[in-house]
């Protein structure tokens, strides 16, 4: 990090300056994706359900607490890798199970999954995802350098909505077992979707639509069957 600042630092000096101020990264980085996105992606990623007291609660949850560092210890050599579920990680954080990636790009849940590996981070795939279990744990791994199941494997887990249906959903476990994901994290208060006034007023439901029924339930065998 040390590094890394320096550079920063001296950069502007040879007249290459970084995308983002970091103090304005936030609002900046909102406003590109605005941007970049297509509408029906943008409305589905940034709205809330009704008066979003819920996502105003989250960030003020995330206020209250603050990273303190040690102090009088040795800052010669700093390592951030750690273990999770017996697994290692390049840090402490990985890439959070966001659905339907597809309606914001066409690798979908691909490109975040080569990446984490490729980053040594964790990362979840969530059972609303686009692409298949298997292609995901492929494109994970090749992102590693590895092969499934192997050391180089990625890390990664599996976050799940529990079908109507146990037989699909067992199914899907099963998949997502057999496909090298460590650990499942079970959604369970999403039992319908909330009212989000853009989506609803505009129609925009990913799943009704080709750009964002993805590859995941559809191509389960369970379901086909």
């Amino acid at each position: 990090m040390g590094a890394l600042s320096a550079g920063a630092i001296w950069a502007p000096n040879e007249a290459k300056y970084s995308p983002f101020d970091t103090h304005e990264y936030p609002d900046k980085l909102r406003e590109t994706a605005k941007e970049q996105l297509s509408q029906t992606g943008w409305y589905y990623t940034s709205c809330n359900a009704g008066l979003p007291w819920t996502h105003y609660a989250d960030r003020q949850a995330f206020f209250r607490h603050q990273i303190i560092p040690r102090t009088l210890v040795s800052t010669t050599g700093r390592e951030t890798a750690t273990t999770i579920f017996g697994r290692g990680a390049s840090a402490p954080f990985g890439f959070a199970p966001i659905g339907i990636n597809r309606i914001y790009h066409s690798l979908g849940e691909l490109a975040p999954a080569r990446v984490a590996g490729e980053l040594g981070l964790s990362c979840c795939l969530s059972s609303a995802g686009s692409c298949s279990i298997e292609d995901v744990a492929s494109a994970n791994d090749d992102g590693a350098g590895g092969d499934k199941g192997g050391s180089r494997s990625g890390v990664r887990y599996y976050q799940l909505y529990w079908s109507p249906d146990d037989e699909v959903t067992l199914s899907m476990l099963r998949r997502a077992c057999d496909n090298g994901f460590g650990a499942c994290f079970v959604t369970t208060d999403t039992w319908q979707l909330g009212w989000c006034h853009d989506d609803v007023a505009r129609g925009n439901y990913a799943f009704h639509h080709e750009h964002g029924v993805g590859d995941l339930g559809l191509s389960d065998p369970a379901l086909i069957k």
